[in-house]
């Protein structure tokens, strides 16, 4: 039986060792990958000592480790960012903040109208006016109100049989009453 180990327990040996491998292939591809396989080989080579102090893990532990020590650190903890890309984000950084200004060419383009806005009334509202507008709105609200109640008194029927349906829609009486 072995047991692997996340990285919340490992000894002070697994750290060391993996902190090298990860110091080692700073910048490589597949990084992730070669630490497991390196370390996978030293734990191998260890086994054959009682004493040994290395363990197995796996990538994901890796992972998680890479992760917790770029926390603790506050910085990325993207993996593959070699030196050369370090640099030329430098570099590019200090073009935009303290190069020679740069000149673009800029063209303007009128946006298109796709619904004009109505023209505005050139007579003020008048407090007639705003009165006919609020007894509109009172009207519709009433007819919608009574609608509605008329919506209430009315009880469906039965679409095979013809009979009322339960006044509680959700009550989900199927009966029938044969008289």
């Amino acid at each position: 039986r072995v047991f692997v180990l996340d990285h919340t327990r490992w000894t002070p040996q697994m750290k060391e060792a993996i902190d090298g491998l990860l110091q080692k292939h700073h910048g490589e591809k597949d990084i992730l990958k070669v630490v497991d396989q390196e370390y996978a080989q030293i734990v191998h080579q260890a086994a054959t000592d009682p004493n040994s102090m290395f363990h197995p893990t796996a990538k994901r532990h890796i992972s998680g480790y890479v992760k917790h020590v770029a926390k603790l650190l506050n910085t990325s903890s993207a993996m593959n960012t070699s030196p050369e890309k370090l640099l030329d984000t430098q570099e590019l950084w200090h073009s935009l903040t303290e190069g020679q200004p740069a000149s673009v060419r800029v063209t303007t383009i009128q946006p298109d109208v796709f619904n004009p806005p109505a023209p505005a009334s050139a007579t003020p509202i008048t407090a007639e006016s705003l009165e006919k507008i609020v007894e509109g709105i009172l009207q519709k609200q009433s007819q919608q109100s009574e609608q509605q109640q008329q919506k209430k008194k009315q009880t469906k029927r039965c679409l095979s049989c013809g009979q009322p349906k339960s006044r509680y829609e959700t009550s989900g009486s199927s009966v029938h009453f044969f008289f």
